[in-house]
């Protein structure tokens, strides 16, 4: 689910994608920013998810900015968190992922409506 992780300093970015092919973008019907700043805060953290924006070339994104001044330990503590997080998000969105394509129509079912 997660593309890329990337920052400067303590502010960081991940880029999220569809975990059934690693690769497209998600579903804005998903929800998929609304429930990673869910999950997110139920293991307390504050984070900041945005979804696809109209561009198309967007994608949902998270963005953290720990304290400025933290320990080693506590910067293993919010990667054990976002990690936690991002496999609650990502067993969410494969369930909603797949009942969505469930209930979109196939290129053939498609065919032969046309065809009618």
């Amino acid at each position: 689910m997660v593309r890329e992780v990337r920052g400067r300093g303590c502010l960081l970015g991940i880029d999220d994608v569809d975990p059934l092919d690693g690769e497209s973008m998600l579903d804005p019907a998903l929800g998929v920013a609304r429930t990673f700043d869910t999950e997110a805060l139920r293991r307390g953290l504050i984070v900041y998810s945005t979804q696809p924006a109209v561009d198309g070339f967007a994608c949902d994104r998270v963005l953290l900015a720990p304290r400025l001044v933290c320990t080693d330990q506590e910067l293993d503590e919010v990667v054990a968190r976002v990690a936690a997080t991002v496999a609650a998000v990502e067993v969410e969105v494969e369930v909603k992922s797949k009942q969505t394509r469930e209930r979109l129509p196939t290129a053939r079912a498609m065919d032969q409506h046309s065809l009618a």
